[in-house]
Protein backbone atom coordinates (compact mmCIF):
# COMPACT_ATOMS: atom_id res chain seq x y z
CA UNK A 1 0.00 0.00 0.00
CA UNK A 2 2.89 2.34 0.61
CA UNK A 3 3.87 2.27 -3.05
CA UNK A 4 0.40 3.15 -4.27
CA UNK A 5 0.20 6.17 -2.00
CA UNK A 6 3.64 7.32 -3.10
CA UNK A 7 2.72 7.05 -6.76
CA UNK A 8 -0.47 8.95 -6.20
CA UNK A 9 1.10 11.82 -4.26
CA UNK A 10 1.69 14.01 -7.33
CA UNK A 11 -2.01 13.73 -8.17
CA UNK A 12 -3.45 14.73 -4.84
CA UNK A 13 -2.26 15.44 -1.34
CA UNK A 14 -4.71 16.64 1.26
CA UNK A 15 -5.58 15.64 4.77
CA UNK A 16 -9.19 14.77 4.05
CA UNK A 17 -8.22 12.32 1.31
CA UNK A 18 -5.86 10.28 3.45
CA UNK A 19 -8.14 10.46 6.50
CA UNK A 20 -10.96 8.92 4.45
CA UNK A 21 -8.59 6.42 2.85
CA UNK A 22 -7.26 4.95 6.08
CA UNK A 23 -10.74 5.08 7.66
CA UNK A 24 -11.98 2.77 4.91
CA UNK A 25 -8.92 0.53 5.31
CA UNK A 26 -9.78 0.23 9.00
CA UNK A 27 -13.35 -0.72 8.13
CA UNK A 28 -12.21 -3.66 5.98
CA UNK A 29 -9.46 -4.69 8.38
CA UNK A 30 -11.50 -7.56 9.82
CA UNK A 31 -11.76 -9.10 6.35
CA UNK A 32 -8.07 -8.72 5.57
CA UNK A 33 -5.98 -11.91 5.57
CA UNK A 34 -2.81 -12.05 7.67
CA UNK A 35 -0.63 -11.69 4.56
CA UNK A 36 -2.63 -9.48 2.16
CA UNK A 37 -1.59 -8.43 -1.32
CA UNK A 38 -1.88 -4.87 -2.59
CA UNK A 39 -4.91 -5.50 -4.81
CA UNK A 40 -6.90 -6.86 -1.83
CA UNK A 41 -6.17 -3.74 0.24
CA UNK A 42 -7.13 -1.41 -2.58
CA UNK A 43 -10.18 -3.07 -4.18
CA UNK A 44 -12.63 -2.67 -1.27
CA UNK A 45 -11.74 0.97 -0.41
CA UNK A 46 -11.79 1.98 -4.06
CA UNK A 47 -15.15 0.35 -4.76
CA UNK A 48 -16.61 2.44 -1.95
CA UNK A 49 -14.89 5.54 -3.29
CA UNK A 50 -16.33 5.09 -6.78
CA UNK A 51 -19.82 4.79 -5.33
CA UNK A 52 -19.44 8.37 -4.06
CA UNK A 53 -19.06 10.80 -6.96
CA UNK A 54 -17.45 13.46 -4.79
CA UNK A 55 -15.05 11.19 -2.89
CA UNK A 56 -11.50 12.60 -2.95
CA UNK A 57 -10.25 9.04 -2.50
CA UNK A 58 -11.10 8.36 -6.15
CA UNK A 59 -8.12 10.55 -7.08
CA UNK A 60 -5.84 8.00 -5.41
CA UNK A 61 -7.67 4.95 -6.72
CA UNK A 62 -7.67 5.95 -10.38
CA UNK A 63 -3.87 6.14 -10.89
CA UNK A 64 -3.37 3.16 -8.59
CA UNK A 65 -5.55 0.82 -10.65
CA UNK A 66 -2.83 0.46 -13.27
CA UNK A 67 -0.61 -1.18 -10.64
CA UNK A 68 -3.28 -3.25 -8.87
CA UNK A 69 -5.60 -4.56 -11.58
CA UNK A 70 -4.09 -3.17 -14.78
CA UNK A 71 -1.27 -4.17 -17.11
CA UNK A 72 1.43 -3.23 -14.56
CA UNK A 73 0.09 -5.44 -11.76
CA UNK A 74 3.23 -7.58 -11.54
CA UNK A 75 3.81 -6.68 -7.89
CA UNK A 76 0.14 -6.97 -6.90
CA UNK A 77 0.37 -10.76 -6.72
CA UNK A 78 1.79 -13.25 -4.27
CA UNK A 79 5.44 -14.11 -4.71
CA UNK A 80 6.48 -17.55 -5.97
CA UNK A 81 9.89 -17.23 -4.26
CA UNK A 82 10.72 -18.48 -0.77
CA UNK A 83 11.77 -15.20 0.86
CA UNK A 84 13.01 -17.09 3.92
CA UNK A 85 16.01 -18.37 1.96
CA UNK A 86 19.42 -17.56 3.40
CA UNK A 87 20.53 -16.02 0.08
CA UNK A 88 18.15 -13.96 -2.06
CA UNK A 89 19.01 -12.30 -5.38
CA UNK A 90 16.78 -9.57 -6.81
CA UNK A 91 17.17 -9.05 -10.56
CA UNK A 92 15.51 -5.91 -11.95
CA UNK A 93 17.23 -6.02 -15.36
CA UNK A 94 14.13 -7.02 -17.34
CA UNK A 95 11.71 -4.59 -15.68
CA UNK A 96 10.21 -2.15 -18.19
CA UNK A 97 10.59 1.60 -17.96
CA UNK A 98 7.18 2.03 -16.30
CA UNK A 99 7.66 -0.78 -13.78
CA UNK A 100 11.24 0.10 -12.86
CA UNK A 101 10.49 2.81 -10.21
CA UNK A 102 7.88 0.77 -8.31
CA UNK A 103 9.93 -2.40 -8.79
CA UNK A 104 12.97 -0.88 -7.11
CA UNK A 105 10.80 0.33 -4.24
CA UNK A 106 9.35 -3.15 -3.77
CA UNK A 107 12.85 -4.66 -3.70
CA UNK A 108 14.22 -2.09 -1.24
CA UNK A 109 11.20 -2.49 1.03
CA UNK A 110 11.60 -6.27 0.97
CA UNK A 111 15.27 -5.89 1.92
CA UNK A 112 14.39 -3.54 4.78
CA UNK A 113 11.79 -6.02 6.06
CA UNK A 114 14.38 -8.82 6.00
CA UNK A 115 16.90 -6.64 7.86
CA UNK A 116 14.31 -5.87 10.53
CA UNK A 117 13.39 -9.55 10.89
CA UNK A 118 17.05 -10.60 11.12
CA UNK A 119 17.69 -7.95 13.75
CA UNK A 120 14.95 -9.43 15.94
CA UNK A 121 16.66 -12.84 15.60
CA UNK A 122 20.09 -11.41 16.40
CA UNK A 123 21.39 -12.06 12.88
CA UNK A 124 23.52 -9.85 10.63
CA UNK A 125 22.45 -9.04 7.07
CA UNK A 126 24.83 -8.42 4.17
CA UNK A 127 23.48 -6.42 1.20
CA UNK A 128 25.31 -6.18 -2.13
CA UNK A 129 23.85 -3.82 -4.76
CA UNK A 130 25.39 -4.22 -8.21
CA UNK A 131 25.09 -1.30 -10.66
CA UNK A 132 23.91 0.86 -7.79
CA UNK A 133 23.82 3.95 -10.03
CA UNK A 134 20.55 2.67 -11.54
CA UNK A 135 18.73 3.26 -8.25
CA UNK A 136 19.60 6.95 -8.35
CA UNK A 137 17.90 7.49 -11.70
CA UNK A 138 14.51 7.60 -9.94
CA UNK A 139 13.70 9.99 -7.11
CA UNK A 140 11.68 7.59 -4.95
CA UNK A 141 14.21 4.73 -5.03
CA UNK A 142 17.12 7.16 -4.48
CA UNK A 143 15.51 8.65 -1.37
CA UNK A 144 14.52 5.22 -0.03
CA UNK A 145 18.07 3.89 -0.55
CA UNK A 146 19.55 6.99 1.11
CA UNK A 147 17.41 6.37 4.21
CA UNK A 148 18.19 2.64 4.21
CA UNK A 149 21.93 3.34 3.79
CA UNK A 150 21.96 5.45 6.95
CA UNK A 151 19.79 3.13 9.05
CA UNK A 152 21.00 -0.39 8.30
CA UNK A 153 24.18 -0.19 10.40
CA UNK A 154 22.05 0.24 13.51
CA UNK A 155 20.11 -2.88 12.53
CA UNK A 156 23.18 -5.11 12.24
CA UNK A 157 23.32 -4.89 8.44
CA UNK A 158 26.16 -4.03 6.07
CA UNK A 159 25.40 -2.46 2.69
CA UNK A 160 27.83 -2.53 -0.25
CA UNK A 161 27.27 -0.65 -3.50
CA UNK A 162 29.09 -1.69 -6.69
CA UNK A 163 29.36 0.28 -9.94
CA UNK A 164 31.64 0.92 -12.90
CA UNK A 165 29.73 4.08 -13.81
CA UNK A 166 31.15 6.47 -11.22
CA UNK A 167 30.49 9.53 -13.38
CA UNK A 168 26.79 8.60 -13.73
CA UNK A 169 26.60 7.92 -9.98
CA UNK A 170 28.10 11.28 -9.01
CA UNK A 171 25.54 13.20 -11.05
CA UNK A 172 23.11 12.51 -8.21
CA UNK A 173 23.45 14.79 -5.18
CA UNK A 174 22.05 12.00 -2.98
CA UNK A 175 24.66 9.55 -4.25
CA UNK A 176 27.48 12.05 -3.70
CA UNK A 177 26.35 12.54 -0.10
CA UNK A 178 26.22 8.77 0.49
CA UNK A 179 29.66 8.25 -1.04
CA UNK A 180 31.24 11.10 0.91
CA UNK A 181 29.85 9.70 4.18
CA UNK A 182 30.89 6.09 3.49
CA UNK A 183 33.72 4.93 5.77
CA UNK A 184 35.04 2.20 3.47
CA UNK A 185 35.53 2.62 -0.30
CA UNK A 186 37.54 0.49 -2.74
CA UNK A 187 38.57 2.22 -5.97
CA UNK A 188 40.08 0.26 -8.87
CA UNK A 189 41.32 1.67 -12.19
CA UNK A 190 39.28 4.79 -13.01
CA UNK A 191 38.54 6.71 -16.20
CA UNK A 192 39.94 10.29 -16.39
CA UNK A 193 36.58 12.00 -15.75
CA UNK A 194 35.86 9.67 -12.83
CA UNK A 195 39.26 10.36 -11.26
CA UNK A 196 38.67 14.10 -11.32
CA UNK A 197 35.28 13.82 -9.59
CA UNK A 198 36.54 11.33 -7.00
CA UNK A 199 39.57 13.52 -6.26
CA UNK A 200 37.30 16.48 -5.53
CA UNK A 201 34.86 14.48 -3.42
CA UNK A 202 37.35 12.42 -1.39
CA UNK A 203 40.28 14.86 -1.33
CA UNK A 204 42.68 12.56 -3.22
CA UNK A 205 46.11 13.99 -4.06
CA UNK A 206 47.74 13.74 -7.51
CA UNK A 207 50.25 11.24 -6.17
CA UNK A 208 47.48 9.04 -4.75
CA UNK A 209 45.55 9.25 -8.04
CA UNK A 210 48.43 7.44 -9.75
CA UNK A 211 47.29 4.25 -7.98
CA UNK A 212 43.99 4.30 -9.88
CA UNK A 213 45.39 5.56 -13.21
CA UNK A 214 46.06 2.99 -15.96
CA UNK A 215 46.69 0.20 -13.45
CA UNK A 216 46.11 -3.52 -13.83
CA UNK A 217 43.40 -5.70 -12.31
CA UNK A 218 43.61 -5.95 -8.53
CA UNK A 219 45.33 -2.58 -8.07
CA UNK A 220 43.76 0.53 -6.57
CA UNK A 221 43.07 2.64 -3.50
CA UNK A 222 41.19 1.86 -0.31
CA UNK A 223 39.59 4.67 1.68
CA UNK A 224 39.18 3.80 5.36
CA UNK A 225 37.85 6.71 7.38
CA UNK A 226 40.07 9.66 6.44
CA UNK A 227 42.99 7.45 5.31
CA UNK A 228 43.80 6.42 1.73
CA UNK A 229 45.82 3.22 1.28
CA UNK A 230 47.15 1.90 -2.06
CA UNK A 231 46.97 -1.86 -2.64
CA UNK A 232 48.04 -4.50 -5.16
CA UNK A 233 46.15 -7.78 -4.93
CA UNK A 234 47.69 -10.24 -7.38
CA UNK A 235 45.64 -13.42 -7.20
CA UNK A 236 47.14 -16.65 -8.62
CA UNK A 237 45.29 -17.59 -11.80
CA UNK A 238 46.08 -21.30 -11.57
CA UNK A 239 43.72 -21.85 -8.64
CA UNK A 240 40.14 -23.10 -8.40
CA UNK A 241 39.19 -20.05 -6.34
CA UNK A 242 40.32 -17.72 -9.12
CA UNK A 243 38.23 -19.63 -11.65
CA UNK A 244 35.20 -19.31 -9.38
CA UNK A 245 35.66 -15.56 -8.91
CA UNK A 246 36.78 -14.32 -12.33
CA UNK A 247 34.27 -12.70 -14.67
CA UNK A 248 36.56 -12.78 -17.71
CA UNK A 249 35.18 -14.92 -20.58
CA UNK A 250 36.99 -18.23 -20.94
CA UNK A 251 38.67 -18.12 -17.51
CA UNK A 252 35.79 -19.32 -15.36
CA UNK A 253 34.79 -22.81 -14.32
Amino acid sequence: MVYLVLLALPFCFNRLLFTNFFRILTAVDELTPSNPIISFLVTAPCNRAYSNTFSPLALVCTPSELFTNGSLNTFAKRTNVDTDNRLICYDILDLGKQLMPIGMLVVLDSILNRITANRAKGKNTFIFIDEIYLLFQHEYSANFLFTLWKRVRKYGAYATGITQNVDDLLQSHTARTMLANSEFIIMLNQAPTDRIELAKLLNISDNQLSYITNVGAGHGLIKVGSSLIPFANKFPKNTKLYKLMTTKPGEGV
